[in-house]
């Protein structure tokens, strides 16, 4: 992020995807195939350093749903991706407020995968209550319990540890109006007890949600 000159770095990259495209191969081969869409997502690294922080976030989520599918198709292989919520979740309107910083937005991978597989996308969203949290090597943020508007905030009072919810299977008035609600939750961790994330509802970003009442640094 602190280099100022970030063309040579792309046009590099660019040109090592190159050379690995004229490589001799057999048409269609599996291993030759593998290894330029990795040199491409090195070449999407630098390309994603050079660009705006808003169309950086854009760039980044859009490149990773794309490199999710390009690996289903070649590996035919069912897939978990593994990352946090706001990369996750269906979200074609995701907002990260971390005040006084300017709000992030960005559609999240999920709302790819979710647009590309439907409902064979499933969406499982991980929520807390309180604890700490890991910022960095010896640095800790404490984490207190959700605020009211949060989505999150009635799962505290659960008498459970842990537990798991079906969000697919319909419920009471109440519950369908918690589901359809403009969602807020939980934002990054270092940014306080002001820092949150919205855009959408709890029905359209996840499917599950896996809920622990205390967490503790990783």
């Amino acid at each position: 992020m602190k280099q100022p000159d970030k063309r040579p770095y792309i046009q590099a990259a660019r040109e090592v995807i190159q050379l690995l495209e004229g490589l001799p191969h057999r048409p269609g081969d599996p291993a030759h195939s593998l290894i330029v869409q990795q040199a491409r997502q090195i070449a999407y690294f630098y390309e994603h350093f050079s660009l705006s922080a808003a169309d950086a976030l854009v760039f980044r989520d859009a490149r990773a749903a794309g490199n999710l599918r390009w690996w289903r198709g070649f590996s035919g292989d069912k897939i978990v991706y593994w990352a946090a919520s706001p990369h996750t979740a269906n979200a074609p309107d995701l907002r990260i407020a971390d005040p006084p910083a300017p709000d992030m937005r960005f559609p999240s991978a999920g709302f790819y995968l979710r647009r590309w597989y439907g409902r064979q996308y499933l969406s499982i969203g991980f929520t807390f209550d309180h604890g700490e949290l890991r910022l960095g090597p010896g640095q800790t943020a404490a984490a207190p319990p959700p605020r009211p508007r949060w989505f999150e905030q009635p799962l505290g009072s659960v008498g459970s540890d842990q537990f798991v919810i079906d969000l697919r299977q319909r419920g009471p008035a109440p519950v369908r109006q918690w589901l359809n609600a403009p969602i807020v939750t939980r934002g990054l961790p270092d940014g306080g007890p002001d820092a949150h994330m919205a855009g959408g509802t709890l029905a359209q970003w996840f499917d599950l949600i896996v809920h622990c009442q205390t967490v503790t640094p990783a």
